[in-house]
Order: structure tokens, then sequence, then C-alpha cells
């Protein structure tokens, strides 16, 4: 059963891609810098939060990774 959700899902996801690559324009030039870098951000990101699940216990981790990035980035004091 799971797989066939995830063939539907895949399927969806196939789709909407393929109508936004048509009615969407490509990004200008000066925009690749940033979309390179977000893209780079988000792996690594990714990989770490893979990394910290891998060494400690998930209910100790969530709440740290979901906490961690937003007081991290957040510009206001507390």
């Amino acid at each position: 059963m799971q797989g066939v959700i995830e063939g539907a899902c895949r399927g969806v996801v196939v789709k909407c891609a393929t109508v936004t690559v048509r009615f969407v324009p490509f990004p200008h030039a000066s925009a690749w810098p940033f979309i390179l870098t977000s893209a780079v951000l988000e792996v690594l990101s990714q990989l770490f939060l893979l990394r910290a699940y891998q060494l400690g216990d998930f209910g100790q981790m969530y709440p740290l990774a979901r906490g961690t990035a937003p007081r991290c980035w957040s510009r206001s004091p507390r």
C-alpha cells in the first residue's frame, strides 16, 4: 500500500513541476548565486539533521532541531 501512495505522490509532483516549468519564467542570471547558495544550505541542513537523529534519541533531538534554527536566525533580542 505504501508503494502505491508513494507512486501517486511522485506522479502529482511530476505533473505540478511540468506545469510550473511551462508557465514560470526562467530565473535571471543575477538570481542564480542565491538559488545555489540556498540549495546548498538546505542540503547541508538536512544532512546535519539526519546525523543528529542518528546520534541522539529522537525525543531529544527533535525539539533541539525545531527550536535552534529560529533562535539562531532571529534578530530580535530575547
